[in-house]
């Protein structure tokens, strides 16, 4: 997929608007993924971006392609990420209305949607009272028939509530997602050894 969306931006020059504007969810979707490298500079494509995750039909019977839950998936994190570094605004509408629509997402019965848009609230990194409440209600949930064997939905909120706000995490020290985050670190860890990884796997402990 990266190297059919490296080819399209060659041809199309990087033009995100030509992109979003296209009737192709696989164009609207590469969009998605490499948008998000632009930071704030990618803030006046945002509302694309959030009409064309809002267009894709996820419908209850319906079996999502590949593009489409790249395009939902990806959206999640990248709208997240430019909004962070724009700076979250309670009075902006569209920054409320990505917010809306990310904790709509972390409840997608597709797990790599669920899941990135889970982590797009860590990114979206605001202390707004929806976020904080969606994570903790993801923290404090059962396990979905769709989790991942190691890398739960639990464990993923709670890493993203510590990236809004650090102090917020230790009421839930004792709590399953505490433990799920420590299995799942230390299984990265194994995977792909990182000094961030490392930092947080001594992080958890202490805080306990």
């Amino acid at each position: 997929m990266l190297s059919d969306a490296r080819s399209f931006f060659e041809r199309k020059i990087m033009d995100f608007a030509l992109a979003l504007q296209s009737e192709s969810v696989k164009e609207q979707s590469t969009a998605a993924v490499f948008l998000r490298a632009k930071g704030a500079a990618g803030a006046p494509y945002l509302s694309r971006l959030l009409r064309c995750c809002m267009n894709v039909d996820t419908g209850s019977d319906r079996q999502l392609n590949k593009y489409e839950e790249e395009l939902l998936g990806y959206g999640a994190m990248t709208m997240g990420e430019i909004v962070r570094q724009v700076g979250f605004e309670d009075s902006n509408d569209l920054h409320l209305k990505i917010l809306d629509w990310i904790v709509a997402s972390t409840d997608s019965r597709n797990p790599n949607i669920a899941a990135h848009s889970i982590w797009g609230l860590g990114l979206l990194g605001a202390r707004h009272h929806r976020a904080i409440n969606c994570l903790n209600r993801i923290i404090q949930a059962e396990l979905r028939p769709i989790e991942h064997e190691v890398v739960t939905f639990r464990s993923i909120a709670l890493r993203m509530l510590a990236m809004i706000d650090a102090s917020l995490v230790f009421e839930h020290q004792s709590s399953q997602a505490w433990i799920e985050l420590r299995r799942a670190l230390e299984w990265w860890q194994r995977e792909s050894p990182v000094e961030w990884l490392r930092d947080e796997l001594q992080w958890l402990p202490r805080a306990e």
